[in-house]
């Protein structure tokens, strides 16, 4: 498994440069540190396990909002290897902004957005035509069987405590989104 977890801001595990089966340039868990995912990208470096033919959540469409840009570009990038399409939102308004024009499938939301907390973001989409049903996913640093509870019981279908296994949020997002994946369109 990649060994990328985000939290804080930097990328916590460290990423080393390997010769892989599809790519000179790959991502390995536990060696060299970068300060951000985007000076690995800037490196060059890719995930060389996956092939084209491991897309499980191809076409999904997912909506990513998170302030903190690390995690949703970790986010972005990995869930667009994956074969998703993904639009991302730095605070609740702009999330909004973005489900007026991207039917999402799935919503991954952080519950700390400096606008709005992603209950009051999941209340406000619930309220958006064709978006009542979406499922979401709280993508959190919380990590409390209280605070698990309270998204639950405000609809939230998932919940993922950062640092996040990302094959596990992937599994997650493949369960969550209909079949065909990717066929909404607005309302």
């Amino acid at each position: 498994m990649l060994a990328l977890l985000v939290g804080k801001g930097h990328v916590e595990k460290g990423l080393r440069r390997v010769h892989g089966p599809s790519s000179p340039l790959c991502l390995s868990p536990l060696s060299q540190p970068f300060a951000s995912l985007s000076a690995a990208l800037a490196a060059g470096y890719t995930d060389c396990r996956m092939s084209s033919s491991e897309l499980p959540i191809a076409g999904a469409a997912i909506l990513v909002a998170d302030d903190d840009a690390d995690s949703a570009e970790l986010l972005e990038l990995m869930l667009e290897r994956k074969g998703a399409r993904v639009q991302t939102a730095a605070t609740g308004e702009e999330a909004l902004d973005r489900l007026r024009t991207f039917a999402a499938d799935v919503l991954l939301l952080d519950l700390t957005l400096p606008d709005l907390d992603g209950f009051e973001l999941l209340k406000a989409i619930r309220a958006m035509p064709g978006f009542e049903h979406t499922p979401a996913v709280a993508v959190t640093g919380r990590s409390t069987e209280r605070d698990k509870t309270t998204a639950a019981a405000a609809g939230f279908a998932g919940y993922v405590v950062k640092p996040f296994d990302l094959e596990a949020l992937v599994h997650l997002v493949r369960t969550l989104a209909p079949a065909p994946v990717g066929a909404r369109m607005p309302a």
